[in-house]
Protein backbone atom coordinates (compact mmCIF):
# COMPACT_ATOMS: atom_id res chain seq x y z
CA UNK A 1 0.00 0.00 0.00
CA UNK A 2 1.09 3.43 -0.67
CA UNK A 3 2.20 5.82 2.14
CA UNK A 4 0.93 9.70 2.66
CA UNK A 5 3.40 11.86 3.99
CA UNK A 6 1.61 14.62 5.92
CA UNK A 7 3.24 18.04 6.09
CA UNK A 8 1.58 20.49 9.11
CA UNK A 9 2.06 23.42 8.43
CA UNK A 10 1.30 26.07 11.74
CA UNK A 11 1.03 29.71 11.69
CA UNK A 12 2.50 30.56 15.04
CA UNK A 13 0.48 33.75 16.59
CA UNK A 14 -2.54 33.44 17.49
CA UNK A 15 -2.65 29.71 16.65
CA UNK A 16 0.13 28.51 18.79
CA UNK A 17 0.85 31.35 21.18
CA UNK A 18 -0.06 34.99 21.89
CA UNK A 19 2.33 37.90 22.30
CA UNK A 20 2.47 41.26 21.76
CA UNK A 21 5.66 42.05 21.40
CA UNK A 22 6.33 42.46 17.54
CA UNK A 23 4.14 45.83 17.29
CA UNK A 24 6.52 46.98 20.69
CA UNK A 25 10.12 46.11 18.72
CA UNK A 26 8.73 47.91 15.52
CA UNK A 27 8.06 50.93 16.93
CA UNK A 28 11.82 50.96 19.10
CA UNK A 29 13.26 50.01 15.40
CA UNK A 30 11.45 52.58 14.14
CA UNK A 31 12.80 55.35 16.69
CA UNK A 32 15.85 53.93 16.94
CA UNK A 33 16.70 53.25 13.50
CA UNK A 34 15.22 56.57 11.84
CA UNK A 35 14.96 59.03 14.58
CA UNK A 36 11.12 59.25 14.47
CA UNK A 37 10.41 60.47 18.27
CA UNK A 38 7.07 59.16 17.82
CA UNK A 39 5.97 56.54 15.33
CA UNK A 40 3.06 55.69 13.69
CA UNK A 41 2.35 51.86 13.97
CA UNK A 42 -1.80 51.61 14.02
CA UNK A 43 -1.74 48.93 11.35
CA UNK A 44 -3.87 45.72 11.15
CA UNK A 45 -0.65 42.64 11.74
CA UNK A 46 -2.99 39.48 11.67
CA UNK A 47 -2.95 37.46 8.49
CA UNK A 48 0.17 39.27 7.02
CA UNK A 49 4.10 39.17 6.23
CA UNK A 50 6.02 41.02 7.90
CA UNK A 51 7.91 42.13 4.63
CA UNK A 52 4.54 43.66 3.66
CA UNK A 53 4.17 45.24 7.31
CA UNK A 54 7.62 46.81 7.29
CA UNK A 55 7.00 48.12 3.73
CA UNK A 56 3.78 49.89 5.40
CA UNK A 57 5.10 51.42 8.44
CA UNK A 58 7.73 52.99 6.20
CA UNK A 59 5.06 54.50 3.93
CA UNK A 60 3.05 55.95 6.76
CA UNK A 61 6.08 57.53 8.63
CA UNK A 62 6.45 58.89 5.23
CA UNK A 63 10.27 56.70 4.77
CA UNK A 64 11.74 55.99 1.86
CA UNK A 65 9.73 51.93 0.72
CA UNK A 66 12.92 50.77 -0.88
CA UNK A 67 15.66 48.13 0.38
CA UNK A 68 17.98 50.33 1.98
CA UNK A 69 14.88 51.07 4.72
CA UNK A 70 13.53 47.64 4.33
CA UNK A 71 16.85 46.00 5.35
CA UNK A 72 17.88 48.87 8.05
CA UNK A 73 14.12 48.88 10.14
CA UNK A 74 14.17 44.50 9.69
CA UNK A 75 18.00 44.72 11.17
CA UNK A 76 17.13 46.76 14.21
CA UNK A 77 13.64 44.88 14.61
CA UNK A 78 15.47 41.82 14.93
CA UNK A 79 18.55 43.20 17.38
CA UNK A 80 15.45 44.84 19.89
CA UNK A 81 13.26 41.42 19.32
CA UNK A 82 14.72 38.49 22.02
CA UNK A 83 15.21 41.56 24.69
CA UNK A 84 11.49 42.55 24.22
CA UNK A 85 10.37 39.04 23.86
CA UNK A 86 12.48 37.93 27.34
CA UNK A 87 10.95 41.37 29.42
CA UNK A 88 7.24 40.93 27.88
CA UNK A 89 6.48 37.44 27.06
CA UNK A 90 2.96 36.06 25.89
CA UNK A 91 1.71 32.73 26.76
CA UNK A 92 1.08 29.30 24.37
CA UNK A 93 -2.39 28.58 23.70
CA UNK A 94 -4.28 25.75 25.46
CA UNK A 95 -3.45 22.26 24.49
CA UNK A 96 -0.74 22.91 22.26
CA UNK A 97 2.33 21.40 23.77
CA UNK A 98 0.21 17.93 24.27
CA UNK A 99 -0.80 18.29 20.45
CA UNK A 100 2.69 18.81 19.67
CA UNK A 101 4.08 16.28 21.62
CA UNK A 102 1.86 13.67 19.99
CA UNK A 103 2.31 14.53 16.08
CA UNK A 104 6.28 14.85 16.31
CA UNK A 105 6.08 11.02 17.40
CA UNK A 106 3.93 10.19 14.62
CA UNK A 107 5.43 8.59 11.83
CA UNK A 108 4.58 10.22 8.55
CA UNK A 109 4.01 13.44 9.53
CA UNK A 110 6.22 16.42 9.84
CA UNK A 111 5.50 19.80 11.76
CA UNK A 112 6.54 22.83 10.07
CA UNK A 113 6.22 26.15 10.77
CA UNK A 114 4.50 28.85 8.30
CA UNK A 115 4.29 32.48 9.63
CA UNK A 116 4.07 35.65 8.61
CA UNK A 117 6.84 36.40 10.50
CA UNK A 118 10.63 37.04 9.59
CA UNK A 119 11.94 33.56 9.82
CA UNK A 120 14.44 34.96 12.72
CA UNK A 121 11.69 36.56 14.75
CA UNK A 122 9.30 33.53 14.44
CA UNK A 123 11.91 30.83 15.56
CA UNK A 124 13.00 33.47 19.13
CA UNK A 125 8.97 32.82 19.57
CA UNK A 126 9.15 28.86 19.06
CA UNK A 127 12.67 29.43 21.10
CA UNK A 128 11.30 31.03 23.73
CA UNK A 129 7.88 29.37 24.95
CA UNK A 130 9.87 25.64 24.71
CA UNK A 131 7.95 24.53 21.35
CA UNK A 132 11.02 25.38 19.04
CA UNK A 133 12.29 21.45 18.83
CA UNK A 134 9.07 20.33 17.38
CA UNK A 135 9.19 21.79 14.18
CA UNK A 136 11.62 20.91 11.23
CA UNK A 137 11.54 23.51 9.69
CA UNK A 138 10.10 27.18 9.70
CA UNK A 139 9.09 29.29 6.64
CA UNK A 140 8.84 33.25 7.52
CA UNK A 141 7.43 35.96 5.24
CA UNK A 142 10.37 38.16 5.20
CA UNK A 143 10.23 37.54 0.98
CA UNK A 144 6.72 37.98 0.39
CA UNK A 145 3.99 40.59 0.44
CA UNK A 146 1.54 38.19 0.22
CA UNK A 147 0.77 35.40 2.04
CA UNK A 148 -0.19 32.96 -0.75
CA UNK A 149 3.17 33.95 -2.13
CA UNK A 150 4.69 32.52 1.11
CA UNK A 151 2.73 29.56 0.56
CA UNK A 152 3.33 28.93 -2.88
CA UNK A 153 7.20 29.14 -1.76
CA UNK A 154 7.07 27.12 1.25
CA UNK A 155 5.41 24.42 -0.97
CA UNK A 156 7.44 24.00 -3.42
CA UNK A 157 10.69 24.20 -1.04
CA UNK A 158 8.54 21.15 0.86
CA UNK A 159 7.99 18.77 -2.21
CA UNK A 160 11.37 19.12 -3.36
CA UNK A 161 12.94 18.18 0.01
CA UNK A 162 10.62 15.33 0.33
CA UNK A 163 11.33 14.60 -3.43
CA UNK A 164 15.47 14.37 -2.91
CA UNK A 165 14.93 12.70 0.20
CA UNK A 166 17.18 8.99 -0.29
CA UNK A 167 15.32 8.01 2.35
CA UNK A 168 12.22 8.05 0.62
CA UNK A 169 10.87 5.12 -1.80
CA UNK A 170 9.30 6.64 -4.78
CA UNK A 171 5.56 6.09 -4.32
CA UNK A 172 6.35 8.29 -0.89
CA UNK A 173 8.03 11.03 -2.89
CA UNK A 174 5.04 11.46 -5.15
CA UNK A 175 2.32 11.15 -2.02
CA UNK A 176 2.50 14.67 -0.17
CA UNK A 177 -0.50 15.92 1.77
CA UNK A 178 -0.06 19.75 2.95
CA UNK A 179 -2.43 21.11 5.55
CA UNK A 180 -2.86 24.92 6.94
CA UNK A 181 -3.25 25.66 10.53
CA UNK A 182 -4.48 29.24 11.40
CA UNK A 183 -6.18 31.51 12.67
CA UNK A 184 -6.58 34.18 10.46
CA UNK A 185 -9.15 34.47 6.94
CA UNK A 186 -5.46 34.32 5.10
CA UNK A 187 -4.60 31.64 6.56
CA UNK A 188 -7.52 29.79 4.54
CA UNK A 189 -6.98 31.54 1.75
CA UNK A 190 -3.31 30.38 1.30
CA UNK A 191 -4.14 27.20 1.91
CA UNK A 192 -6.30 27.11 -0.85
CA UNK A 193 -3.95 28.41 -2.84
CA UNK A 194 -2.11 25.98 -2.42
CA UNK A 195 -4.46 23.23 -2.98
CA UNK A 196 -3.67 22.08 0.57
CA UNK A 197 -6.14 21.40 4.19
CA UNK A 198 -6.96 24.05 6.19
CA UNK A 199 -8.20 24.06 9.40
CA UNK A 200 -9.04 27.50 11.41
CA UNK A 201 -8.96 27.96 14.78
CA UNK A 202 -10.71 30.92 16.97
CA UNK A 203 -7.78 31.83 18.95
CA UNK A 204 -6.49 34.79 17.22
CA UNK A 205 -8.52 37.63 16.70
CA UNK A 206 -11.52 36.09 14.02
CA UNK A 207 -14.82 34.77 15.42
CA UNK A 208 -15.78 31.47 14.06
CA UNK A 209 -18.52 33.32 11.43
CA UNK A 210 -15.59 35.41 9.98
CA UNK A 211 -14.06 32.47 9.59
CA UNK A 212 -16.38 30.09 7.85
CA UNK A 213 -16.69 32.98 5.17
CA UNK A 214 -13.62 31.45 3.84
CA UNK A 215 -14.56 28.01 3.95
CA UNK A 216 -11.98 26.15 5.77
CA UNK A 217 -12.20 22.46 5.97
CA UNK A 218 -12.72 22.42 9.38
CA UNK A 219 -13.00 25.32 12.44
CA UNK A 220 -11.88 24.55 16.25
CA UNK A 221 -12.77 26.52 18.96
CA UNK A 222 -9.32 25.73 20.00
CA UNK A 223 -6.57 22.61 20.40
CA UNK A 224 -7.38 21.85 23.71
CA UNK A 225 -8.89 18.23 23.02
CA UNK A 226 -5.64 16.48 21.80
CA UNK A 227 -7.43 12.91 20.32
CA UNK A 228 -10.14 14.96 18.17
CA UNK A 229 -7.65 17.25 16.64
CA UNK A 230 -5.14 14.93 15.80
CA UNK A 231 -7.96 13.26 14.05
CA UNK A 232 -9.25 15.52 12.48
CA UNK A 233 -5.63 16.96 11.24
CA UNK A 234 -5.03 13.26 9.99
CA UNK A 235 -8.14 13.25 7.86
CA UNK A 236 -7.26 16.66 6.62
CA UNK A 237 -5.39 16.99 2.67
Amino acid sequence: MNQRHRVLLFDIDGTLLVTSVGRRALARALAEAFAIPDPRCELVFGGRTDRSIVEELLRVNRLPVDEIHVDTLRRHYLMLFPALLDDQGGEVLPGVPELLERLAAMEGVTLMAMTGNFVESGREKLRHFGLEHFFSNIFGGGEDHHRDDLARRTARTIRKDLAQDPGKSSSQKEKVDLVIIGDTPADIQCAKAIHAGAIAVCTGGHDRETLAEGSPDLILDDLSDTELVVQQLLSQG
